[in-house]
């Protein structure tokens, strides 16, 4: 069974995906720098939310070893997988040279995120060792 605490951070956590998910598909007719800066604001709450509910969920289950850039890391690797598929979809969609593109630069950028995260969570393991 999973504790309470940990839930409520997983429960945090798919909220603040479905803030942005909500916040990048409205279609507003706002204009102005003010409306500009308010959904500017709104956006790096969101972010903010999600950075710390991740290091949250990483701290309740047991990280202790440089949470914050493990949970960056994290999201880097969630946010890159989703790139891929965007990459994808941009194949069937608008092109095979533009999508096989953003296909390479993700895949790039998850390997990359991937082996930072294994040498942290490697460093943490070694440090505990020690």
């Amino acid at each position: 069974m999973i504790p309470l605490k940990k839930l409520g951070a997983i429960l945090s956590i798919c909220l603040f995906v479905l803030m942005l998910i909500g916040q990048s598909t409205r279609h507003d007719q706002g204009s102005g720098l003010a409306y500009a800066i308010g959904r500017l604001v709104g956006l790096a709450i969101v972010l903010a939310g999600l950075f710390y509910s991740t290091r949250w969920l990483l701290i309740l289950s047991g990280r202790k070893h440089k949470v914050g850039r493990q949970a960056f890391a994290t999201l880097w690797c969630v946010e890159s997988v989703l790139g891929i598929f965007l990459g994808f979809a941009f194949i069937k969609g608008i092109g095979l040279l533009f999508g096989t593109t953003v296909v390479v630069v993700w895949s790039a950028s998850f390997w990359l995120t991937y082996r930072w995260l294994a040498k942290l969570r490697r460093e943490e393991i070694m440090g505990v060792l020690s």
